[in-house]
């Protein structure tokens, strides 16, 4: 976004949304793992391979 509308961002403004970003997705990490009874790790890869499935079947298999 900040290249294709030729505006940029301070370094305070780029980690306070990457601090947002991160503790978003760590929370959803930590509750997927402890709802299921899995490591952060397995619960990390359940997240992305549901995203991939529900991009796929949205946007279906682009060659």
């Amino acid at each position: 976004m900040q290249d294709i509308q030729a505006y940029f961002w301070g370094s305070g403004e780029v980690n306070s949304r990457l601090r947002e970003v991160m503790t978003r997705s760590y929370q959803q990490v930590r509750s997927e793992a402890q709802s299921h009874d899995i490591t952060l790790r397995n619960a990390a890869f359940r997240i992305a391979v549901t995203k991939v499935a529900e991009a796929t079947k949205v946007r279906g298999i682009y060659p």
